[in-house]
């Protein structure tokens, strides 16, 4: 590692500073003329990217679709965009527009079925409504470009590209350019090895708080620039797993201008010295060097970059008018310093060789938060307990979340263990109360967490609000990355029957596959979980679970029950809008009358006078099935 003396560092990084920021706004004036940053994005400040336009919703009266070059694309009035077939698109750039993207706008969802593609760059451009892609069903083996794939995506907040063949991806280049309210990448786990061109890949990504991309082959990359240009919302990131060996002279500019907020990097051993990669000091901070052993805990052979904040000079007299001796002041103008938040953090090694760290922050207004984290010797098991307790000593609320590191998709959870921390954070909001100015949550010596909870003086005579206690079960991958979440209430821990649902963004339950999903409950109350994808879930008890199921399937209705359909004309069965698709795993459609025909994907066809009754049979995720008919007449 390559570490530069201070005072020619400093010369490097003032002409750095001009050279990047001269670069910003060449970038983005390109950027604004080709139609790339919308007009809430053009103005570039400290801040280098604003508010992303998201445009007006617009929806579809009936159903669009058609072909474009090697393949069929269909948008409903849901807006969900359907690509299916064989091959590539029309070609396209920042400026053209072809296709389905003609209906950029009214797209909010896509599911992609194609095979045979070999340059996917531009393919969802400008799609500023778009808040989810299926691409489960792409075949990528054969794509060599995803550049821009998702430029100005500015609606979507997730995406996996984790199951998709990328070896032969060549170009990623603002591959998510654009996307401000991208909140999760998950990406860690395709293959990069044959990527040249990474530059402005995450352009503007500034809702992105967490950026695993360590395991990324950057072997045969060549161009970073830009690369995390205004990731404001970045506040370290982990890139020492790079190989930067091919990045070529000035390859790494601007690489973070704009991260404001980021303030450890992690730094690659291979490739340009990390004082070529680092943002531009400012003239509040410096970056400062932290070898193997000091300070922190976990650092690469390349070792941690962090930032430091400069001590305050002190400031020169005012000289006089005339310019002889300084005229004194002293009028008081001193700043005085807000009250900071007191962090106390300390660690025991306990007696069967787990780890138990407590953090404790105690805010100025008296109010005090806990993160309590027992971490099993072998590392494959770690609690996470966090606790909120007002200035009072009121406990407001907590959560507890048991992380297991597995290889395979089964997990499995002693309940009893989970009630037991559970009525233990409960007690301590009923029963161990400290009134104000008594002793302190964290004991003098920590030697397990009962020893937080203990009670050390008799119950307040307060009425105490039960506060919340929210339990999770996370499993990760032995490389950390995670598989699957599951949410369960306090109140199920001792149920021997629960039910598995996926939880969409708001937290409503979904239907799953229950064959494949599993949750078992054996007399030992070990809860065994078994899930097949990636992504949040929760289990229900049975009781529960018919409450769910029944609401559910309220929602399964057409849209319209009598449908008008013009002699030589088409039309469509649509289910109401308040139906979830995601609960559905297939529909299957019949008709009572030749001359009214109904195609597998639900489109009606009047071939002759008279009418019909479509019976469209619903399968939901867990199996259950519902008939939903729509009457035809002919006009």
């Amino acid at each position: 590692m390559c570490i530069v003396a201070v005072s020619a560092r400093e010369v490097y990084m003032k002409t750095k500073r001009i050279q990047s920021f001269l670069f910003a706004i060449i970038f983005v004036f390109e950027s604004i003329v080709a139609g790339m940053i919308p007009v809430g994005a053009q103005e570039v400040s400290e801040n280098a990217v604003s508010e992303a336009d998201t445009g007006s919703e617009v929806a579809l009266s009936e159903t669009v679709s058609g072909n474009d070059g090697a393949l069929y694309w269909e948008i409903d009035t849901d807006g969900h965009l359907t690509i299916s077939g064989n091959g590539d698109y029309v070609k396209r750039n920042s400026s053209s527009t072809t296709g389905w993207l003609y209906h950029a706008e009214e797209i909010k969802t896509a599911t992609v079925n194609v095979t045979g593609m070999k340059d996917a760059s531009y393919m969802f451009l400008n799609c500023k409504n778009m808040e989810s892609v299926d691409l489960s069903g792409f075949d990528t083996s054969s794509v060599t470009s995803m550049e821009y794939m998702f430029g100005n995506c500015c609606a979507l907040t997730a995406i996996s590209l984790n199951g998709c063949n990328t070896s032969s991806v060549t170009n990623m280049s603002c591959m998510f350019s654009g996307c401000f309210r991208l909140a999760s990448v998950e990406m860690n786990e395709i293959d990069t090895s044959s990527v040249a061109n990474m530059s402005m890949m995450f352009f503007g990504c500034r809702d992105l708080t967490d950026l695993n991309l360590n395991k990324l082959n950057t072997r045969n990359v060549t161009n970073m620039m830009g690369m995390f240009f205004g990731c404001s919302g970045l506040t370290s990131l982990d890139i020492s797993g790079f190989d930067m060996t091919n990045v070529s002279a000035g390859g790494t500019e601007t690489m973070f201008y704009s991260c404001d907020n980021l303030a450890t990097i992690e730094a690659p051993e291979k490739g340009p010295s990390a004082d070529m990669i680092l943002p531009a000091t400012s003239e509040d901070y410096v970056w400062k060097y932290q070898p193997t052993g000091e300070i922190v805990t976990v650092v690469t052979d390349a070792g941690i970059y962090t930032r430091e904040i400069k001590s305050e000079e002190t400031p020169e007299l005012p000289g006089t008018s005339d310019g002889n001796e300084p005229v004194t002041d002293n009028s008081d103008t001193s700043v005085k310093e807000e009250p900071k938040a007191k962090v106390e953090i300390k660690s025991v090694t306990n007696s069967d060789g787990s780890v138990t760290t407590t953090k404790k922050i105690t805010e100025p207004s008296g109010e005090v938060t806990l993160e309590i984290v027992s971490t099993s010797k072998d590392r494959k098991v770690e609690t996470v307990v966090n606790m909120k307790i007002d200035a009072s000593g009121r406990l407001q609320d907590a959560s507890i979340e048991v992380i297991h590191v597995i290889k395979s998709t089964k997990l499995t959870v002693n309940l009893n263990e989970l009630k037991a921390l559970a009525d233990q954070i409960t007690l301590c909001n009923t029963e161990c109360v400290y009134p104000v100015g008594s002793r302190s949550y964290v004991s003098e010596n920590v030697d397990s967490l009962g020893d937080i909870y203990e009670k050390e003086q008799e119950t307040v005579g307060v009425a105490q609000k039960k506060a919340n206690v929210s339990i999770k079960v996370t499993a990760k991958s032995p490389s950390g990355q995670k598989k699957y979440s599951v949410a369960i209430k306090k109140t199920d821990l001792t149920k021997k029957k629960l039910v598995v649902y996926a939880s969409d963004k708001k937290g409503n339950a979904v239907m799953v596959n229950n064959k494949k999903n599993k949750a078992t409950v054996n007399k030992k109350n070990d809860l065994t979980l078994k899930i097949t994808k990636k992504g949040d879930y929760q289990v229900q008890n049975t009781k529960d679970a018919k409450k769910t199921d029944k609401k559910i399937m309220k929602t399964v209705k057409p849209k319209k029950s009598n449908v008008t359909v013009k002699k030589g004309k088409s039309s469509s069965v649509k289910l109401s809008s308040k139906c979830n698709k995601a609960n559905i795993s297939k529909i299957t459609y019949a008709s009572n009358n030749s001359n009214v025909k109904v195609s597998k994907k639900g489109k009606i066809t009047a071939k002759g006078s008279g009418s019909a009754k479509i019976t469209a049979t619903v399968t939901m995720k867990n199996g259950k099935k519902k008939k939903i008919k729509v009457n035809v007449k002919v006009a």
